[in-house]
């Protein structure tokens, strides 16, 4: 994670839960509910490729551990998740729809983000300096199509000329949403991800037009259930 950004992106939402974790505690919360679901977070946030992975996790529960994220369980015989590591496991291991950002201004400045959503608790992540990643913990009932366009949205007003590339996928859908911003003017185009030609493609928009369109283009992934 070469680059990463030092401080956390700057989101449109009004939570102060937030924490950073590596990427070693992040393996070992995911190690606690395999599945698909844990397999799809894994490959989004780029840990789907370390070698070592279960040595490195438990590492990361010595970190956890040490850290009270976890604990073992009043009998002594399992361990749990505590506090915001419980809800970070949860969403982690029970998603339903991955959304990866990113954006560039055409030069050195760039950034890299994630929001991941499972039916009882939805999650903005990026990835820090040192490996770490940076979770902003949102509140379950949080429109996600207003936190995936105020994201994406937020990057576009961050530079005169800025693209924002939008991944969202589903087990079962992947769509992609791109936006450009150039001089005070937008630009946008949708389809599903590879495909030769875009369903749809605007240019010379306003802000607003664009916001809609972000914000239907979130709903035709599929809800979050």
């Amino acid at each position: 994670m070469t680059g990463a950004p030092s401080q956390p992106m700057k989101l449109a939402t009004t939570s102060d839960d937030q924490i950073g974790l590596s990427y070693a505690e992040v393996l070992y919360l995911l190690a606690m509910g395999p599945g698909p679901a844990a397999e799809r977070t894994r490959e989004t946030l780029l840990l789907d490729g370390i070698d070592d992975a279960e040595k490195i996790s438990l590492i990361g529960a010595s970190a956890l551990m040490a850290r009270g994220l976890i604990a073992f369980t009043e009998d002594g015989e399992s361990i749990g998740a505590v506090d915001q590591a419980l809800y970070i496991r949860f969403v982690l291991t029970n998603a339903t729809r991955w959304t990866a950002f990113q954006a560039t201004d055409g030069g050195e400045g760039g950034d890299t983000g994630f929001f991941i959503e499972s039916p009882r608790g939805q999650l903005l992540v990026q990835p820090r300096a040192f490996d770490t990643w940076w979770f902003v913990l949102l509140h379950p009932d949080a429109a996600a199509s207003d936190v995936l366009a105020a994201t994406a949205l937020g990057w576009g007003d961050s530079a005169p000329e800025m693209a924002v590339f939008i991944r969202s996928r589903t087990m079962t859908v992947d769509r992609s949403f791109t936006i450009h911003v150039a001089a005070g003017s937008w630009s946008y185009a949708f389809g599903v991800t590879g495909a030769p030609e875009p369903e749809q493609r605007r240019e010379d928009v306003s802000r607003a037009d664009t916001e809609a369109a972000v914000k239907g283009f979130a709903d035709s992934v599929g809800e979050a259930s």
